[in-house]
């Protein structure tokens, strides 16, 4: 991109540094329990999407040509009566951080949106226009609700309202507008993975330490053998994996030495124990898709796969005998889950069907606005089955709700816009990555809803999709209608 401000590296220096060190210290916010181990990340959100909305906000403010009088009194009205509801809030419910989170990141949100040119360069037209159509949507179900204080700011517990959604978005605009070159991408999934691998290194510990003296000092859920590393819930860490297990793949084939080679392959095996050892189904059947996917579309790479493969293998027979087999029980379950699914049983995936429908049942009144994030057990009708949960176990039922169709229909197609270029064109064997992480995440969001562990970590992998999409070049549309895993393979060099 070439803006006219003298500011762009030092913005661009900044931003990328900022990138890597959110990539490296998010995945270890925790604490010792769920609720604490939410709001520590949250916390870490906020701080890190203040920086960048203070960094966002220098750089288009001082681009006088493009962003005129008349974007500035916007932005600064808009920030002033959002700081005003912030303030109603605060004397009604006394003060929380997500006051102070949301009206710095929605002025940098509006800034961004206000100055087309601004994501036309990285992101292109028709993904800015997704996003900011989105951006409407899920304001709009936020700020027409009956439950605003739990929609703006989030519940308690879950802390994934407006405010996080704010502080996502400006994470996206980072990654996509300050990382300039490869080297960057490169060094920012590397940051992501190493945080990953001694999250992953942690769980193992977690899951041989029946005296829970590791345990101690990390969430745990009482009585729970599955393994949860930072995330504070099995499942919530089998997203997290889901997402970073397709990068670390990616990166063992891109290896050339020998010693990237063995590093890489090292950290794909501790993921991957990692990931047997929360035992997390949902996750399970998800990386199962993607090691289908990986071996048809990089078959080219026969030597490396194998390796891989063997690994994989040699881990899960390992694994499968320790702890008075407790993996090898958990896999026993899935033919009683499917003859439960085959009869409809609402205990089906631990009682998610009865979720789903409890989702479906109340869909209606909220089908085209809303009824606001984190207000799932908050949108039954008077009078009718109250909510078992205050989350759907799945991202496709609780935005259904939460956002309303379009919503729902806007978020998959934006992240999904923002990994799948066009088949014809050149496409790196990274971006490849990053389009399997985030398919890997839809299958998971079956089975699981966001979090605030991991929502934030999706947001940076489909920036830094975009950045790498458009750092190598947007390839020629000749044939828009193919999907974008369905094209020929992929080069064998970079």
């Amino acid at each position: 991109m070439s803006f006219t401000s003298p500011h762009v590296k030092n913005f661009q220096s900044i931003g990328q540094a900022g990138i890597c060190v959110f990539a490296l210290l998010f995945p270890m916010a925790t604490a010792q329990d769920m609720p604490s181990s939410n709001a520590a990340a949250f916390v870490a959100l906020g701080i890190v999407s203040i920086f960048f909305s203070g960094l966002l906000l220098f750089w288009v403010w001082n681009e006088p040509i493009a962003f005129g009088s008349l974007a500035r009194v916007s932005v600064s009205v808009s920030a002033l009566l959002l700081f005003y509801l912030s303030i109603l809030l605060t004397v009604t419910f006394g003060f929380q951080f997500g006051i102070v989170v949301l009206p710095v990141t929605w002025a940098a949100v509006l800034a961004v949106f206000l100055r087309p040119a601004f994501l036309d360069a990285p992101v292109g037209r028709r993904l800015r226009i997704l996003l900011t159509s989105l951006v409407a949507v899920v304001f709009a179900a936020c700020l027409l609700t009956y439950h605003q204080h739990t929609t703006v700011l989030g519940s308690d517990y879950r802390r994934t309202g407006l405010a996080a959604f704010c502080g996502c978005v400006v994470v996206f605009v980072v990654a996509v507008v300050a990382i300039p070159s490869p080297d960057g991408i490169s060094r920012a999934v590397h940051s992501l993975l190493f945080a990953s691998g001694m999250v992953g290194i942690l769980a193992i510990l977690q899951f041989y330490d029946p005296g829970q003296s590791i345990s101690h000092w990390f969430p745990r859920i009482l009585h729970d053998p599955r393994a949860m590393g930072t995330m504070g819930h099995p499942n919530w860490f089998g997203t997290f994996l889901c997402l970073v297990l397709p990068l670390a793949a990616v990166e063992f084939l891109l290896s050339r030495t020998r010693w990237r080679e063995i590093w890489f392959l090292s950290l794909c095996g501790i993921l991957f124990a990692a990931l047997l050892v929360c035992q997390t189904r949902g996750a399970w059947v998800a990386f199962s898709l993607f090691s289908a996917w990986i071996a048809w579309r990089q078959h080219a790479r026969w030597e490396k796969l194998a390796m891989l493969f063997c690994l994989f293998a040699l881990i899960t027979v390992v694994l499968m005998g320790s702890r008075d087999e407790l993996i090898a029980k958990r896999f026993a379950t899935f033919d009683k889950e499917l003859d439960s699914a085959s009869e409809m049983a609402p205990g089906t995936g631990s009682s998610r069907f009865g979720y789903w429908a409890y989702s479906l049942q109340n869909l209606p009144p909220h089908m085209i606005l809303g009824s606001g994030l984190d207000t799932y057990d908050q949108a039954g009708r008077p009078g009718g089955t109250p909510a078992s949960a205050d989350k759907a176990h799945s991202i496709y039922f609780e935005y259904a709700l939460t956002l309303g169709l379009p919503g729902l229909v806007l978020y998959v197609v934006f992240l999904w816009s923002c990994v799948a270029p066009p088949c014809e064109g050149p496409d790196g064997l990274r971006g490849w990555g990053f389009r399997a992480a985030i398919l890997t995440y839809f299958v998971q969001g079956i089975f699981i809803h966001d979090t605030i562990h991991t929502w934030p970590l999706v947001w940076l992998i489909a920036g830094l999709a975009v950045a790498n999409r458009t750092i190598q070049g947007k390839p020629t549309i000749q044939n828009p209608r193919r999907l974008a895993f369905c094209g020929d393979p992929l080069p064998l060099h970079e």
